[in-house]
């Protein structure tokens, strides 16, 4: 898997180079700025079906069904940690993709109002 950057700013995610339609560098003009291609890592990408089954089928045979919480509360608690260290930009980039543009506008000004 690939993401796409443009002037610094993720703006897309595809799933190999020929998935992009064209030439990258056909994608915008070069006044418009640059965009980059960076390969994400293979752990960032979706395990396969086979695997999840058999990781949760592990899970299911302990009494625990709650074996694996805390280690989702860590990991997204890192990555939470890691988006709120970049900076505004990259909370509100976070947060659009979970809210609609006009929702986070509303949310930022109540929480200013509030203050």
């Amino acid at each position: 898997m690939y993401a796409l950057y443009y002037d610094g700013r993720l703006v897309g995610v595809i799933s190999d180079e020929t998935a992009y339609p064209g030439n990258i560098g056909d994608a915008l003009s070069p006044d418009e700025g640059l965009v980059e291609m960076v390969e994400i890592p293979d752990r960032l990408d979706r395990p396969d079906p086979q695997t999840i089954e058999e990781i949760a089928a592990i899970v299911e045979d302990t009494d625990d069904q709650n074996l694996l919480d805390e280690h989702v509360h860590d990991a997204k608690g890192a990555e939470a940690a890691s988006i709120n260290n970049a900076g505004i930009s990259d909370q509100a980039e976070y947060l659009l993709q979970t809210m609609k543009p006009r929702e986070l506008k509303e949310l930022v000004q109540s929480i200013i109002a509030e203050s």
